[in-house]
């Protein structure tokens, strides 16, 4: 059997540091928020509370940044609605969840507050279609589902601290996905369906 290798063969350009109205905070994220495929769009918070969304090339985009209030965790981005449009969703040191379009604008319903008063922390991923997401946020001690309509689906009270955000994944063999979260010293896996 004869075998061929292809190689290819990427130029990386450095590109000089984007000019923030404050440090960086969290983790930037890359993502495809305007539908281009490639290339792909750059989502970070910084410390005044703010959310930006940045061109390949480090423009800020029409619409961008929006306020998301004091001490914004990691941004997630993922289609809420079904629609094919990707969100960028946020939490922030309140207990406050935000949602928005690729133009800055707010879904309907978003904030949402969670009524935990404590840090905010949210990841995007399949929960029960091949097509929408939800989000699930984690706030001190609890865990929330929520639409991209801003309904609360699910929710736990884990009596302990959960540390990071909460990762998706079939890890039963069931065919559907389950929510992982940790707290200090344990695993918890949540079947949200």
């Amino acid at each position: 059997m004869h075998r061929r290798s292809v190689v290819l063969l990427v130029a990386l350009v450095l590109l000089a540091p984007a000019v923030a109205s404050a440090d960086v905070p969290t983790a930037p994220a890359s993502a495809d928020v305007q539908g281009s495929f490639y290339p792909l769009e750059i989502v970070y918070t910084d410390e005044a509370g703010d959310l930006y969304l940045l061109s390949h090339n480090l423009v800020t985009q029409p619409g961008w940044p929006v306020a998301v209030g004091p001490d914004p965790t990691d941004a997630a981005v993922g289609d809420l609605t079904g629609d094919g449009v990707p969100a960028l969703a946020v939490g922030n040191g309140a207990g406050l969840v935000y949602a928005f379009d690729p133009a800055g604008q707010p879904l309907a319903r978003y904030p949402l507050d969670l009524g935990t008063g404590v840090e905010a922390r949210v990841s995007i991923g399949a929960l029960g279609g091949p097509y929408y997401r939800n989000i699930v946020a984690v706030s001190g001690t609890e865990v929330f589902v929520l639409s991209g309509f801003g309904d609360v689906q699910a929710s736990w009270d884990l009596a302990a601290t959960i540390v990071g955000t909460a990762s998706f994944g079939d890890v039963d063999g069931d065919d559907a996905p389950e929510i992982v979260v940790a707290t200090t010293g344990a695993i918890h896996v949540m079947h949200p369906g």
